[in-house]
């Protein structure tokens, strides 16, 4: 599977996304970063630094500046997994919303059944909030999802632990 071409997998809360073409991936995010930002809601893409090449994407979305509330969204890239490309880019992102914009807690969704995307949450700190049994049809099967959450305090104790 190329880049892009989301493997079911790959969770993006309450959004579809249909399979697109590495170019017209490229546009689209031209396209995004160019628009003026209204809040904390962006798309930026992982980089392999060594190579250069797109190693995936990492999101925020259903941003609540008055609630102090954010959601992220991470995708690598089948040929990039395994080498700490997300659990990097979810840490700067973290660290950006927690510190620079003040957010008070970040949470992120995974099929219970995607144990990569589990293991990441629970590696970043995130605390298992929810499941919400046989939510999702996908793979021929409904499938459950479990909701996490990490408060900015939470990430401050790990955090300061990870800093080079």
């Amino acid at each position: 599977m190329r880049y892009g071409q989301h493997s079911a997998h790959v969770r993006f809360g309450d959004r579809l996304e249909v399979p697109r073409s590495a170019e017209r991936h490229r546009t689209w995010l031209k396209e995004a970063a160019a628009r003026k930002a209204e809040d904390d809601t962006f798309h930026l893409v992982v980089e392999d630094r060594a190579t250069g090449a797109w190693a995936g994407t990492v999101s925020t979305h259903h941003v609540e500046l008055g609630q102090g509330n954010f959601a992220y969204g991470i995708e690598i890239d089948p040929r990039f997994q395994g080498r700490g490309f997300a659990r990097e880019a979810v840490t700067l992102v973290l660290r950006f919303m927690f510190e620079e914009r003040r957010y008070h807690k970040a949470v992120a969704e995974a099929w219970a059944h995607n144990t990569a995307s589990v293991a990441l949450q629970r590696r970043l700190g995130f605390v298992e909030e929810a499941r919400l049994r046989e939510h999702d049809y996908t793979e021929g099967a409904y499938r459950d999802v479990l909701l996490f959450g990490l408060l900015k305090d939470e990430f401050r104790g790990m955090d300061a632990g990870n800093k080079d």
